[in-house]
């Protein structure tokens, strides 16, 4: 089999996989909030239940990253699905009060193979259609994501939330066999600029474990050092430094639109687990439209640009949402939100993974999904606090927060396409880790 067509399989293997995962998560994701708020709890508690599981979350994704490419992306991403199963495994038990919050730690700790899961991408798709790639699963990802909603809200209004909890594993259990079929590449061992490996082969046996650990750590500490090189050192140093800030703020926005919306519908209109539900459908179906086509565009025309316009069409299409006076009017903003501030998913992606070096892509996007978890707790904390208040008050939040987020790209973004993309060797003074 050549390289280009185990790439190519193992490219259809993520694609299914990412999107059996996205049917999963999707269909009960948007009815933990109306399930917290139906057993009492305030606006503030259900923004602290988000908070917990999105500052675990952090601390899960910045660590994996780094255990990804020490300990390999499967592994990693494997562990990651099984404290999912978990998380799920506690709503469905209809846990009360404190015991609750297990869920939301449980669910923060199964986002430990994110950076694991992007670096997989990036390195499955090549550098002229990657961005393509991002997109097509983004894509595919979304449009199962349209129905699964609407499903788990059904099953919720029928039968009961529990039961659409317990409903979510099957799939997730399916994924987890999937992602022990997926095949890993060389960038998946860890290796330095030299071609010296940071960790040993899988294949050692068992009689060195303590040497294998203690050569572990060795490995986990260089890609410590190795990621602060590969933003450093790497073809955009400030592009990468950027975008770690626009994606604190875009969090901030995604955790005050969470908390906000859902209650929002619920309070103000009186929706149901369906009517809510139907918010990701709607959402999904918005940024299904134009990630392909956005994708295609940056990878012909540049990043840049791109960003910055759907940025800024999707701060705009916010800061219309408190004028919306009955729910169907908030549903088509929240299309057009979702539409424009999705189109440049693909590109923002791709720029993530390019402003680095290459050796550095799974523990980046580690940091990168924890910042973004930082980002979602504070938003979450501060938008239940804020809901309190003013039942439109996350809106402003998230409003504010995408218009900086638009800002940061304007000023601070390069332009990262491959034909921009100056080659940067990191310097060979970190020593790999001893051999056994």
């Amino acid at each position: 089999m050549t390289a280009e067509t185990g790439k190519s399989g193992n490219a259809r293997l993520l694609l299914i996989t990412t999107t059996v995962n996205a049917f999963a998560v999707s269909s009960v994701g948007s009815l933990i909030n109306p399930y917290l708020r139906s057993m009492g709890n305030s606006a503030g508690y259900v923004g602290m239940y988000f908070a917990v599981s999105a500052l675990v979350q952090a601390v899960a994704s910045f660590a994996g990253g780094f255990l990804a490419d020490s300990f390999g992306r499967r592994r990693i991403w494997i562990a990651g699905k099984v404290l999912q199963v978990a998380s799920f495994a506690v709503l469905a038990a209809g846990l009360r009060g404190r015991g609750i919050i297990l869920a939301a730690v449980l669910s923060g700790l199964g986002q430990i193979g994110m950076g694991a899961v992007l670096a997989m991408q990036a390195e499955t798709a090549e550098a002229g259609w990657r961005a393509t790639f991002f997109g097509v699963v983004q894509t595919a990802n979304l449009l199962i994501s349209a129905v699964a909603p609407l499903l788990g809200g059904l099953v919720a209004d029928r039968y009961g939330a529990p039961w659409a909890f317990f409903g979510a594993i099957p799939a997730l259990l399916l994924v987890i066999r999937l992602i022990m079929r997926l095949e890993e590449g060389a960038a998946g061992t860890a290796r330095t600029e030299g071609g010296s490996s940071l960790h040993p082969p899988a294949g050692e046996g068992a009689g060195i474990g303590l040497r294998r650990v203690a050569t572990r750590l060795a490995a986990m500490r260089n890609r410590l050092a190795l990621v602060a090189q590969g933003i450093l050192h790497g073809p955009h140093p400030r592009s990468a430094f950027a975008l770690l800030a626009y994606t604190l703020v875009n969090g901030i926005s995604t955790g005050a639109i969470n908390i906000g919306l859902p209650l929002l519908l619920r309070d103000r209109f009186g929706l149901g687990y369906t009517g809510i539900s139907a918010v990701g459908t709607v959402s999904s179906l918005g940024a299904a439209s134009l990630i392909v086509a956005g994708a295609r565009l940056a990878d012909r025309h540049g990043r840049r640009r791109l960003i910055i316009l759907a940025k800024t069409l999707c701060a705009a299409t916010v800061w219309l949402a408190p004028l919306a006076t009955s729910a169907i009017y908030l549903y088509i903003l929240i299309f057009f939100a979702t539409l424009t501030g999705n189109a440049a998913n693909g590109a923002l992606l791709a720029a993530k993974m390019e402003s680095i070096h290459e050796s550095s892509r799974a523990a980046f996007g580690g940091v990168d999904t924890g910042v973004d978890s930082a980002g979602i707790a504070l938003g979450s904390l501060v938008g239940g606090l804020a809901y309190s208040l003013g039942q439109l008050a996350p809106i402003f939040i998230a409003g504010s927060a995408i218009t900086t987020s638009a800002l940061v790209m304007a000023f601070f973004l390069e332009e990262t396409g491959a034909s921009n993309s100056p080659k940067r060797q990191l310097p060979a003074a970190l020593p790999a880790a001893p051999e056994d």
